[in-house]
């Protein structure tokens, strides 16, 4: 997992080197809203992740945000999945089941939305 999430930030990195229209990203919540597929603001995606963080225990940090941002794009990406990382997140706030870990639950709740489309 460690790996995947180092290869999508280098991934990220060089894809936002060639936007020379805008500014880089300056913080993971920045890096979101440009490589989150569909139309969503800086504050829901932060209010999302706030909620999922709430929902399973998880400190509000810099470090969290990169973590899980990389998770749900991980996810999107290696699965070709037709899901957005936002309805991944959605579906893991729905799901929320006691003992297991968000980042399993984003795992568990793409394969869901994989079947149900």
């Amino acid at each position: 997992m460690r790996r995947t999430t180092i290869k999508l930030l280098v991934a990220m990195m060089i894809m936002l080197a060639g936007c020379s229209d805008t500014e880089p990203p300056t913080s993971a919540l920045d890096t979101m809203l440009v490589v989150f597929q569909g139309k969503y603001t800086k504050r829901e995606i932060q209010s999302r992740l706030d909620q999922a963080f709430r929902v399973y225990g998880i400190p509000v940090t810099e470090e969290n945000y990169m973590r899980y941002g990389s998770i749900l794009v991980s996810l999107r990406r290696d699965a070709g999945s037709s899901a957005t990382e936002m309805e991944i997140l959605d579906q893991a706030i729905r799901a929320y089941t006691p003992g297991v870990k968000l980042d399993e639950m984003m795992a568990i709740s793409n394969l869901m939305l994989q079947v149900g489309s």
